[in-house]
């Protein structure tokens, strides 16, 4: 017994009953009370499912998505076609809460979507172009050069996530899978498959992330 379950509301009611009230061995006040804490134990389960939409870290179903509506406008921040709640909900925390218009900002978003560091070259910055006379930098070695009529770009390269992906698993009517053999047969759901951002995703990150009037040139790569 549970709390909220139907015995457990059952009980509570069975303690409230006036002494004259014998419910032991009455099919018909048995019946009624039955109803009423069947009543009683949906209401329950209920209010304790509205509460956990009042916070996106408990938030499940539609209601993410109501939330993205809430904070990123209509259809603003979508979730993926297979998207299952944990991985929309953290994108939605990562974004809500998500340092903006800063260089930092820009890389953590694209991190926390791909899970792989991204390259972010701005040619007017110093660090990124490094000068002469310096070591890491000079003729036929790794690195990028400044150009001053770049002014408030950058150029990011985005690496794609490494992800697990489900193969070499039997499914029905193989041979592999039979009982009592030496198989690969698993029983799968949604969650067991990664979830991928598209570009489009990644592109809606780095303009929620950017400054105004700057210009980023984004590549894709693996």
């Amino acid at each position: 017994m549970a709390t909220g379950d139907q015995a457990d509301v059952l009980n509570r009611i069975n303690v409230l009953l006036p002494n004259w009230f014998d419910g032991n061995g009455n099919p018909i006040l048995e019946g009624i009370l039955e109803a009423y804490a069947y009543a009683g134990s949906f209401n329950y389960s209920q209010m304790a499912y509205v509460l956990l939409q009042m916070r996106i870290t408990t938030a499940t179903d539609e209601n993410l998505d109501l939330i993205a509506n809430d904070f990123f406008g209509f259809n603003g921040y979508p979730r993926a076609a297979g998207e299952n709640d944990a991985s929309y909900r953290a994108r939605i925390l990562a974004s809500v809460l998500q340092e903006r218009a800063t260089r930092n900002g820009m890389y953590t978003v694209i991190l926390t979507l791909t899970n792989r560091a991204p390259f972010i070259f701005e040619p007017q910055r110093a660090a990124d172009s490094g000068g002469y006379s310096v070591g890491g930098c000079g003729y036929d070695t790794f690195g990028s050069w400044s150009n001053p009529n770049c002014a408030y770009q950058c150029f990011i390269i985005v690496y794609t996530p490494i992800v697990k992906l489900v193969s070499s698993v039997a499914g029905y009517n193989i041979p592999t899978g039979a009982y009592n053999t030496p198989s690969q047969a698993a029983y799968l759901s949604p969650n067991d498959y990664a979830y991928i951002p598209n570009q489009q995703q990644i592109y809606n990150a780095i303009n929620l992330t950017k400054v105004e009037g700057t210009v980023c040139w984004v590549r894709f790569s693996t």
